[in-house]
């Protein structure tokens, strides 16, 4: 997805943002978890309460991280109202494309955006033109998802300074089905495999691995 040398210059979402997952109240959870209250009384013996309490709706998941929470102008939207250059070459796609139902990855159906160019001029350069890693997948002209699938207003910062976009390797990578963080707009290079949100320099910096393999991606 996304790799190489870092963006300088932060791109703006094109579209009205705000967070993904507003927060119900406690009101709210409240009220529908506890429907009614009544009392019994029968003579001779002791007034009872009972409840009638409804399923309280499962929580979004929460990221188990530390970072602070975006403002709703740093979260990313989708769909994009116009299709994303490409950071390497400025192409601008004409099409978006839909993943097969096929998919062995579990992204059936999704919307994504590739450079053609890109892809092309990597294709030829590389035998059987099978994706192993992120990286060279990156290379084959990848650009996005234009969805906002794992994308959380908690998630690690990108270099544009918008919140990431979590994901999964797929299945024929070198870190099959495990998570990571990627540009969420393809604008620039940010890319971590550990849940901290470290890319693979900073964390060789700090003498960490560059893979986090308990980062199983909880958002997708």
């Amino acid at each position: 997805m996304c790799i190489g040398r870092r963006s300088t210059k932060a791109r703006e979402p094109s579209s009205p943002v705000q967070a993904p997952h507003p927060a119900n109240s406690i009101d709210d959870d409240l009220s529908s978890a506890f429907q009614s209250l009544s009392v019994h009384s029968v003579p001779g013996k002791t007034t009872t309460l009972t409840q009638h309490v409804q399923a309280i709706p499962t929580p979004l998941p929460t990221p188990p991280l530390s970072n602070p929470s975006f403002p709703p102008s740093k979260i990313p939207t989708f769909p994009r109202s116009q299709p994303p250059k490409c950071r390497h070459c400025g192409w601008i796609p004409k099409y978006r494309n839909t993943v097969l139902p096929s998919n062995p990855n579990g992204n059936a159906d999704r919307p994504y955006y590739i450079c053609v160019k890109c892809k092309e001029k990597s294709a030829n350069s590389s035998p059987n033109g099978r994706t192993k890693t992120s990286r060279q997948r990156d290379k084959l002209g990848w650009i996005s998802w234009d969805d906002n699938i794992g994308i959380h207003r908690k998630n690690s910062p990108c270099f544009c300074g918008y919140a990431s976009r979590q994901d999964r390797a797929g299945v024929d990578s070198y870190y099959p089905g495990g998570g990571f963080w990627t540009c969420a707009l393809g604008a620039c290079d940010y890319l971590s495999y550990r849940e901290d949100g470290l890319t693979i320099r900073e964390a060789q910096e700090q003498g960490f691995d560059s893979y986090d393999d308990g980062f199983e991606p909880w958002l997708l």
